[in-house]
Parts: structure tokens; C-alpha cells; sequence
């Protein structure tokens, strides 16, 4: 079994919009990937609201830049990057889940993902797309590891 780590985030938006409604939007320019930079881009994929009211969804960050090599072990020794077709890259999924009775975000970790702050920054991007004013998104964690 592989040991994932889940990092919980409060949500705030502004009270007269929904969360659950962001994240259930289906219209096509609310799916279309939105670009960090140049070798970036992130998606909201596979959003689907669960019997108990909560959504699950996957957040899709895709690379273009540092692509590794592919190696075959004892053959050679050519570390050139893995061929990729032009504007494929290298997909990182974070798998979340979010409570709307408690507007907590659970979100999968992994380095090469999705950030809470590239999370604000999609929000506020489709927000200024779709001419939505006075749009503003805050996801903080709810529990920090103490120094030792």
C-alpha cells in the first residue's frame, strides 16, 4: 500500500459564491487548462459530487521543462529526455476532496503538483474569464508542523 500525504486547507470565497459551483462548473471555458508559465499549465478534472455532499476531483499539473531521461538499465549510456510529442508533457495529478459543510479542502501532496497558491491563481484566472468582479480566494492550512 503507498502512503499518500493529504494536507487539509481552509476555503474562503466571497458569501455569495459557491464553492461546490466552482468546482462543478462544466462549461467548456471553466475546463479549458489554465498556463502558469511557459512549461506549465494546470486542469480541474473528473469533479464529481458524492452522496454525502462532499466533491471529489483531480487537479492535473502538466510539465513541459526538466523532462527526465528514459534509461534502460546495462544499455548505454544516453540520458537524452523522453520524446514528447509538441505541447505534451509530463502530468502530475493531486486527487482532493472537499467538505462544503465545513469548507475544508483535502488535498493530495506532491511535489510536482498543484499548489494552494497555483489552486488561488486557477480560481482567479477563470474568475477574470468569465468577467466575474470582486472575485477573491484564500486557501490557508488548517493545521502547520511546529519546529522542533
Amino acid at each position: 500500500m503507498v502512503n499518500k500525504k493529504v494536507t487539509c486547507y481552509s476555503v474562503n470565497i466571497p458569501e455569495s459564491m459557491d464553492f461546490v459551483q466552482l468546482l462543478l462548473d462544466n462549461e467548456e471555458s471553466s475546463l479549458k487548462p489554465f498556463v502558469l508559465d511557459q512549461y506549465r499549465t494546470i486542469e480541474l478534472k473528473y469533479t464529481q459530487i458524492q452522496k454525502n455532499g462532499s466533491i471529489v476531483g483531480l487537479f492535473v499539473t502538466t510539465s513541459r521543462k526538466n523532462i527526465p531521461p528514459a534509461h534502460k538499465p546495462g544499455n548505454g549510456d544516453d540520458y537524452t529526455a523522453l520524446p514528447l510529442d509538441d505541447g505534451q508533457g509530463l502530468a502530475y495529478p493531486n486527487v482532493f476532496l472537499y467538505d462544503p459543510q465545513f469548507k475544508v479542502l483535502y488535498l493530495e501532496t506532491n511535489r510536482m503538483g498543484v499548489s494552494p497558491s497555483k489552486i488561488c491563481a486557477y480560481f482567479e484566472a477563470r474568475a477574470i474569464r468569465d468577467s466575474i468582479p470582486t472575485f477573491w480566494i484564500e486557501i490557508s492550512p488548517l493545521l502547520k508542523k511546529r519546529g522542533v
